[in-house]
C-alpha cells in the first residue's frame, strides 16, 4: 500500500509519500505557503494565505495522485487550530481536493513528533529532550525509548514571534532580548520538567534545525544533508556562533548565507534565539538532529506491527 502524509504546518505543507510494504520513501517535498502570514497573533488565516494553502493542497493531492497513493492523511496544526476561520480552511481543502484534515491539538502534535523522532535518532534509556520549532507553536518532549515522561506545546512559533513583536531589520539587541524573556517566561514547566528528568542529549526535529544544520556543514566544509539522510550532530559551539551570526544579520544578509532556505531567512534568527535560550537553561551534552518529525510519527503509528 502507498501512503500519502500531508502535515499541513504554519510555515510550510509538507508531503510524504510511503510504500507500507517495502518502507520506501517515493517522495518527500514541502511547499512554503506561509499559512499563519500576516494573521497569526489575530487569530485568523488571511486571504492571500487561505489561497496559498489551498493552492498546495491541490497541488499535493495532484502529487499523491502521480504516485497511486492509496490513502491520503492531512494533519493541520498551530496556524489551523488557532484560527477563527480554520474550520473554513479545513472545508474548503474538502471541497477542492476530497482530503479530509484532522486538525490536532499541541499535546497530539507532541506525541507524532516523538514518533517520528523514534525513528531517526537511537534512543536509549535515558532521557532525551526534543524540540521541535515551527510557525506557529515549539514542542518539546522529555522522553526515552520506553515513554514519554512529559510533553508541552508552546505558542512560540518563528511566525507568531515575528508577527508579536515586529522587530526591525537586523533585530536590534533590545528586541532580541524581549523575544528571549518572553520564551523564558513561558517555559517554566519545561524547566521543572527537566529538573525531574535531567536530558543529556537535546534532539532538534527537521525544520530550522535541517536548515542550520546544512549552514554549519557548508561553513565549516564538510557535506550538507544528504538524501535519505534521518539525523546528524551538532557542535554546540559551532551552533552558538552561527546563532549568534544569524541574529546579528539582515534578512537579505541571512538569504545570500550558503545553506539558506529563502523560506526560513526571515525568521530563523527567531528559531535560534530559542535554541540558545534552551542551551543557556538546560544542562545537555550532546545536540542532534531528526530529519524525521510529525509525518514520520504518523507513519509509524499507522504501519506499527
Amino acid at each position: 500500500m502507498k501512503i500519502a502524509i500531508i502535515d499541513l504546518g504554519t510555515n510550510t505543507f509538507n508531503l510524504l509519500i510511503r510504500d507500507t510494504e517495502t518502507g520506501q520513501t517515493l517522495y518527500n517535498n514541502k511547499i512554503p505557503v506561509k499559512l499563519g502570514s500576516k494573521g497569526i497573533t489575530s487569530g485568523k488565516i488571511a486571504d492571500d494565505a487561505f489561497d496559498r494553502g489551498l493552492e498546495a493542497m491541490i497541488s499535493h493531492r495532484s502529487t499523491a495522485s502521480d504516485h497511486n497513493a492509496d490513502v491520503i492523511l492531512a494533519f493541520a496544526t498551530s496556524a489551523v487550530r488557532s484560527a477563527s476561520n480554520g474550520n473554513d480552511f479545513v472545508e474548503a481543502v474538502f471541497e477542492a481536493t476530497q482530503i479530509k484534515v484532522e486538525v490536532i491539538g499541541g499535546m497530539r502534535e507532541a506525541e507524532l513528533i516523538f514518533k517520528g523522532v523514534q525513528q531517526a535518532v537511537e534512543i536509549g534509556d535515558d532521557p532525551v529532550l526534543i524540540m521541535d520549532i515551527g510557525g506557529g507553536s515549539t514542542e518539546f518532549i522529555l522522553g526515552n525509548k520506553h515513554e514519554v515522561f512529559w510533553a508541552n506545546s508552546y505558542e512560540l512559533g518563528v511566525t507568531r514571534l515575528l508577527d508579536m513583536f515586529s522587530p526591525s531589520d537586523p533585530i536590534k539587541p533590545n528586541e532580541a532580548m524581549a523575544v528571549r524573556q518572553h520564551c523564558e517566561s513561558v517555559l517554566g514547566d519545561l524547566l521543572e520538567a527537566y529538573t525531574e528528568h535531567p536530558a543529556k542529549m537535546l534532539i532538534g526535529s527537521s525544520g530550522s534545525f535541517d536548515t542550520l544544520y546544512d549552514i554549519l556543514a557548508l561553513r565549516h566544509h564538510r557535506a550538507p544533508l544528504q538524501a535519505g539522510q534521518i539525523s546528524g550532530s551538532f557542535d554546540e559551539g559551532e551552533l552558538r556562533i552561527l546563532i549568534n551570526d544569524l541574529v546579528g544579520m539582515t534578512t537579505e544578509e541571512r538569504l545570500q548565507v550558503p545553506g539558506m532556505l529563502e523560506m526560513r531567512a526571515e525568521m530563523i534568527h527567531l528559531a535560534g534565539i530559542q535554541i540558545a535560550l534552551v542551551l543557556d537553561l538546560l544542562n545537555t551534552e550532546k545536540i542532534r538532529l531528526s530529519t524525521y518529525a510529525l509525518k514520520e510519527g504518523v507513519y509509524a503509528e499507522r504501519t506499527k506491527k
